[in-house]
């Protein structure tokens, strides 16, 4: 028997903070502050982004912005199972591609008052204007699985379950790719690689056993008794820092201030457009080339008694184990303010 299976979905979605009269608050209008190019500020609606953070007693914030995205995933499965003797044989093979197209913000602006006294003085302790281009960007992460299985009835009494499973999970594609760096051994050193290098090198030994088995202790019908076991390693996709880059070197970059007044002037916010010259006016995103895939390893024991006619004790074990787990690195070279690396591994 063969079963094929095709699925297709498609998914819109929107994050939005908004300034409204709520408790009787006056709504702060954007269009009210200076834009860049002497403009008034872009709107919600066309992208800006604005936060202010007091940030002292209660530290009250407020964010104004708007980010829109939309997800698309094909995913085909295959499965083909064979009956032999006393085998049970599976095979199949998993395939996704699936794509995010998230929005940029072409201007940006972020306040933080450290005091009172600043508030009063109209002082910001800390500004910056951000800029992010393309307008949207859209990473695409294609996983393919395969895998063999065997469920063998190897006695009367004694049932195995053999498994193998390999998994594929390369870099994100698309384009543009987000920038890494050449190697995280020595950040001192390390350059920025080419563009459309791949943040990580993809590994094709990704596999994972599963192994499971029942064993009847007992066969007396009013009191059976029954062992099982199970061990099986499985592969996390590792996705969740891939897409990072797309908010540093090359698709974003910042100006910086602290003592000026609120808010930014229109020169103030005229952000040079992302270079990938040093010195880095963004933060450089870098993986580890030989970056792994992240694993678990599970296993199991149950102890099953039958107690008569209607009732069953069951006692059971679950333990897991996690290795090779995604961890970030930060890097802040020199004085605050300058570029700094986050590097995963």
């Amino acid at each position: 028997m063969n079963e094929l299976r095709f699925n297709f979905t498609q998914n819109s979605s929107s994050v939005g903070f908004e300034s409204t009269s709520l408790g009787g608050a006056t709504p702060f209008d954007l269009s009210s502050i200076p834009g860049p190019n002497g403009s008034q500020f872009p709107s919600v609606a066309q992208g800006g982004g604005f936060f202010v953070c007091l940030c002292y007693g209660e530290f009250p914030n407020f964010a104004l912005y708007h980010k829109p995205s939309a997800q698309r995933q094909y995913n085909i499965t295959d499965t083909y199972n064979w009956t032999v003797a006393r085998h049970q044989l599976k095979f199949g093979m998993d395939w996704r591609r699936l794509a995010t197209k998230v929005g940029m913000f072409p201007i940006g602006e972020n306040v933080i008052f450290f005091s009172e006294a600043s508030v009063l003085a109209n002082s910001m302790d800390f500004a910056q204007a951000i800029a992010q281009t393309p307008p949207s960007v859209e990473p695409v992460y294609t996983n393919f699985s395969s895998f063999v299985q065997d469920q063998w009835k190897a006695t009367s009494r004694l049932s195995l379950s053999l498994g193998l499973r390999w998994d594929l999970n390369p870099a994100p594609s698309g384009e543009p790719l987000p920038y890494t760096v050449t190697q995280i051994s020595n950040l001192l050193t390390t350059q920025v690689a080419p563009a459309g290098t791949a943040l990580w090198r993809t590994k094709w030994n990704n596999l994972a056993p599963r192994l499971g088995m029942a064993y009847t202790l007992r066969q007396n019908p009013s009191g059976a008794t029954v062992i099982r076991a199970g061990f099986g390693m499985f592969y996390d996709l590792g996705n969740a820092y891939g897409s990072r880059g797309y908010e540093g070197l090359g698709f974003s970059s910042n100006l910086s201030y602290s003592g000026v007044n609120f808010p930014l002037t229109s020169a103030q916010l005229q952000v040079p457009p992302p270079s990938v010259a040093p010195p880095y006016a963004a933060t450089v995103y870098g993986f580890d080339p030989g970056l792994k895939s992240p694993y678990t390893l599970e296993w199991n024991a149950t102890v099953e008694q039958v107690l008569g006619a209607k009732q069953a004790l069951t006692l059971n074990y679950v333990g897991s184990n996690g290795r090779r787990l995604l961890t970030q690195f930060i890097y802040q070279p020199g004085a605050l303010g300058k570029a700094r690396v986050d590097s995963l591994k």
